[in-house]
C-alpha cells in the first residue's frame, strides 16, 4: 500500500505503508510529512474511514489544518490522485519487477518522473480548482496539499 501526497505547487511525496492504514498511523504520517513540511496548505483527503474517523478529525483541529469538505467517493473529475494512479500504473507496468522490494523502488521512481505539467493538465486538477474558487478558497493554487490513500496492489 502507498500513501502520497501531491501540493499544487508540484512538491509530493510517496510513502510505502507495510500494514493496513488506521487513523493512528494516517496521523503519525501526517505529522511527520504535512505538518512538518506543508503547513498552511488546505488538504483534501477522500472518504478512506481512517480519513474521517473521530480520531482524525480531533487530529485535523487540534493541530489547526485546514480541511475541504468531502467530496462525492469515485468523482474522477475531482480526485486528481486517481488519474496520477492511472498514469503511475502504466509506468510501472513497463517494469519487471522481481519482486516486493523492486516494486516499491519502481513506484516511487516513477511517481517522481510525472512532469508537473501533467499534473496541472489534469481535467481534475482545473476541476477542483473550478470548484474551490467558487466555494471562495483563496490561492488554491499556492494553498492545497492532495493527501490520499490507495492500494496498488
Amino acid at each position: 500500500m502507498f500513501w502520497d501526497f501531491i501540493c499544487a505547487d508540484g512538491r509530493r511525496d510517496i510513502v510505502c505503508c507495510e500494514d493496513t492504514m488506521e487513523s493512528v498511523k494516517y496521523c503519525s504520517y501526517l505529522q511527520n510529512i504535512f505538518v512538518t513540511k506543508y503547513m498552511n496548505k488546505i488538504l483534501q483527503k477522500d472518504n478512506a474511514s481512517c480519513h474521517c474517523s473521530k480520531f482524525t478529525s480531533s487530529f485535523h483541529k487540534s493541530h489547526k489544518i485546514d480541511v475541504l469538505p468531502n467530496y462525492p467517493a469515485c468523482s474522477p473529475d475531482l480526485n486528481i490522485i486517481e488519474n496520477i494512479w492511472a498514469i503511475l500504473k502504466d509506468s510501472v507496468r513497463r517494469h519487471d519487477a522481481r519482486n516486493l522490494s523492486e516494486l516499491r523502488t519502481f513506484v516511487k521512481e516513477e511517481f517522481h518522473k510525472i512532469a508537473y505539467t501533467i499534473i496541472v493538465s489534469l481535467k481534475a486538477f482545473q476541476s477542483v480548482s473550478q470548484r474551490f474558487f467558487a466555494e471562495k478558497v483563496s490561492n488554491l493554487l499556492n494553498n492545497i496539499a492532495l493527501i490520499f490513500i490507495y492500494l496498488l496492489i
